[in-house]
């Protein structure tokens, strides 16, 4: 089966051509520095190379960390690339049979790995937590809908379910312990009611192709849940993530979704505890982001958000969207804020918050005649209190958002100062205009 080298190095360097025979695939994996001669030639390992590979007339940049799929049809594969350890070369890379520690990969019947993805949606269970049903069970939740499902339960056991709430979906296997189930089919997508197996739920191993239509409290209170998978979901045609990982404490993984469809992120992260990971998302249809990011104590992170929807309805914009966030403290990004209709106890009581804000166009708060008499003044209630607002950010706030015009806001900015001049200058015209602002004063 050709030479086989054991151990972290995989990645063969020559500078000319060396005749490896037998070859069926190759791994490259800098993870470690050094040097060793296999064949009487001398092989090179250098850590965090980036390399632009050529592998049969097709070009993928890679990194860190990854397989290369060889052509069993070619036994002598040729790799051209491009710097190595500071030099550039245009030599021939040939590569070998080579055993690492990285995982086994499946084959496509012709000798090489399959690089197909998954398409089946995988999550982990435990039947001996807390649910609504027996440790020897397993009820799964769908959303109302149409429904054409396929459930393999992971004890060679399978349901074929038609509709949402079909009896077949408590699944009773033989013995208590973990398993693995797996979706293919189509229906609207996962929920998590009260008094369900939602504690039970361990993992989300695979998103698959699966189409999820509506995530509203896909895994809301999933306490036990982590996310392991490495692709993303399909949302292209999902309208609702409304509290999809609410209270999911232990989850902290990728959510930058497919949102082009999605109108509600209403505590679609609220109460997710351990959760830290950027956020960049396209979200031209969303009204709501109401307590997305609420109490959510580990979370800074950059967030970047691309679009919003005009809305008039008062629980729009962004109220309460990073409110008792302990440690959020990171740069936030809108592209177009001006459709925001309130940012009421936007940062309240997230002690951490300093960043310069004062790009956000709030021209389209709605204002004390719009919202009627039972809510006087909405806007910017509470927005900065309790946070560490400093004068420098203050004063560029001030400057910014009197130039708007806008009027009848109320704004609290903690306790947050203005120097005299231009920031004192902008206040007063804001105040004159019926404004209403709660500050710790000049300094």
């Amino acid at each position: 089966m050709g030479t086989y080298l054991t151990g972290t190095y995989s990645v063969i360097h020559t500078s000319g051509t060396t005749d490896f025979n037998n070859f069926v695939y190759s791994s490259v994996y800098f993870n470690v520095a050094g040097s060793f001669v296999i064949n009487g030639t001398n092989v090179v390992g250098v850590i965090g190379k980036s390399l632009d590979i050529i592998v049969n007339e097709s070009t993928t940049t890679l990194s860190t960390g990854f397989l290369l799929l060889g052509n069993p049809i070619a036994p002598q594969t040729k790799v051209k690339t491009g710097l190595i350890s500071g030099d550039s070369h245009n030599e021939v890379w040939e590569f070998v049979n080579i055993k690492t520690g990285l995982p086994a990969r499946s084959t496509n019947g012709s000798g090489s790995p399959d690089s197909s993805p998954d398409t089946l949606f995988k999550m982990t269970i435990d039947t001996t937590k807390a649910g609504a049903t027996n440790t020897q069970s397993y009820r799964l939740d769908l959303h109302a809908g149409a429904t054409n499902l396929t459930v393999d339960w992971g004890d060679g056991n399978s349901d074929v379910i038609t509709t949402y709430n079909q009896a077949e979906l408590t699944h009773v296997y033989d013995a208590s312990g973990t398993y693995q189930i797996s979706l293919s089919g189509s229906f609207e997508g996962i929920t998590s009611p009260n008094n369900n197996d939602r504690l039970k739920i361990m993992s989300i191993d695979n998103w698959g192709t699966i189409q999820f239509k509506n995530m509203n409290a896909a895994f809301t209170g999933c306490a036990n849940m982590v996310g392991l998978y490495t692709d993303k979901p399909d949302t292209s045609l999902c309208t609702n993530m409304e509290a999809t990982f609410n209270s999911c404490t232990l989850f902290n993984s990728n959510v930058d979704f497919d949102m082009s469809l999605n109108t509600d992120l209403e505590g679609f992260l609220y109460n997710a505890t351990n959760f830290n990971q950027p956020i960049n998302w396209v979200t031209p249809n969303v009204e709501t982001f109401f307590r997305t990011f609420a109490s959510m104590p580990n979370f800074n992170s950059p967030v970047t958000i691309d679009g919003f929807l005009s809305v008039t309805n008062v629980r729009g914009g962004c109220t309460g969207m990073f409110g008792f966030c302990n440690t959020f403290n990171s740069p936030l990004t809108f592209s177009d804020f001006s459709n925001v209709p309130n940012v009421n106890n936007m940062f309240n009581s997230s002690p951490n918050f300093n960043q310069d804000i004062s790009d956000l166009d709030i021209s389209g708060l709605l204002t004390c005649t719009e919202c009627g008499e039972e809510q006087p003044k909405l806007g910017a209630i509470n927005m900065l209190r309790s946070t560490s607002f400093s004068t420098v950010n203050y004063d560029l706030l001030l400057v910014a958002w009197d130039t708007l015009g806008t009027s009848n806001i109320k704004f609290h900015a903690g306790s947050a100062q203005y120097s005299s001049g231009a920031p004192a200058t902008a206040r007063a015209n804001m105040v004159s205009r019926g404004w209403e602002i709660t500050d710790g004063g000049q300094v």
